[in-house]
């Protein structure tokens, strides 16, 4: 019993001694100090969008614009802003996140430029980009005209016809009914015809004329630059630079009255003529005759 109880006392200091060595080993430790938290790396900015996007363009009074996942440093942004050829213009920051190209003055007609982000600009916190960034802006073109009706040069136009106008981007905005008529005709015929003139869509103008076209008749057509440029100006079009760059003038005719048939009645009290076109009432009843076999001049009345 005795050596039992030494045995356990013994044991019992040596679980002290190992406890003691233990923490005094702990608290010697190097990973016991209290180590400062490691500050993880800035991320690499990234371009996540732009304007105008691919397929739209740049109206002649718009801005480019960048949008970046994370706020820039705006002197490295500045600095690191291409453009082939070159844009004058201010950069601007409405966001610490967006950076806003405003060119100085009016962008240059039907332009391709080149806009490139070299990877030497910086986010707000350091960190550059991974590479470069480059993307392209297609500023807004002329107004042309890609079809008209009557075709140009084209020969006996029925002078019943219309004329219509198509253009390759829109001119006039979409607008009530009500307010078609207010916008002005950009076109212009010799010898003028008295008619109407209707925006059908904002890109397709259609001109009815009040009466038939004249018979035997050479037209010359002109859709004039400087009406389209008003309607730019007027500020009723709400719309990028709707301008032309010279007139557009094409030529029609139209056949000479002709007679295509005639008929009379079994009874040879009505006889009927037929013609190519509308005819002017009182000068075909002048021009039109019925005598006798003796030459007698046979009276009548006119029915159309």
């Amino acid at each position: 019993m005795r050596y039992i109880g030494r045995m356990r006392a013994d044991f019992a200091r040596k679980v002290r001694i190992g406890f003691l060595l233990a923490a005094v080993a702990a608290a010697c430790s190097p990973a016991a100090a209290a180590i400062p938290p490691t500050a993880a790396p800035a991320s690499a900015p990234a371009v996540v969008g732009y304007a105008p996007e691919r397929g739209a363009e740049l109206a002649r009074d718009g801005s480019i614009e960048l949008y970046f996942d994370q706020p820039m440093d705006q002197q490295s942004v500045a600095q690191a802003l291409r453009f082939d050829p070159p844009l004058p213009g201010q950069l601007l920051w409405p966001e610490p996140g967006v950076a806003r190209y405003v060119p100085a003055g009016a962008a240059p007609h039907a332009a391709r430029i080149g806009v490139r982000l070299l990877a030497s600009a910086r986010s707000a916190s350091g960190a550059q980009l991974p590479a470069d960034f480059s993307f392209f802006v297609h500023t807004t073109g002329y107004v042309e005209v890609t079809q008209v009706f009557p075709l140009p040069d084209a020969q006996a136009v029925d002078v019943r016809s219309a004329i219509t106008v198509v253009f390759n981007r829109p001119v006039v905005p979409l607008t009530a009914a009500s307010t078609v008529s207010a916008l002005p005709n950009p076109l212009q015929l010799q010898p003028p015809v008295a008619g109407t003139g209707e925006w059908q869509s904002t890109s397709i103008f259609v001109f009815t004329p009040a009466a038939s076209l004249a018979g035997g008749q050479r037209y010359s057509a002109t859709i004039s630059a400087p009406a389209i440029a008003a309607l730019s100006a007027s500020g009723s079009l709400q719309l990028p630079a709707a301008e032309m760059q010279t007139d557009y003038t094409w030529v029609f005719s139209t056949p000479a009255p002709k007679v295509l048939g005639t008929e009379a009645s079994p009874d040879g009290r009505t006889i009927s003529i037929v013609f190519n076109q509308p005819m002017d009432h009182a000068s075909t009843e002048g021009a039109f005759a019925v005598r006798s076999a003796a030459g007698a001049a046979v009276r009548g009345t006119f029915a159309w």
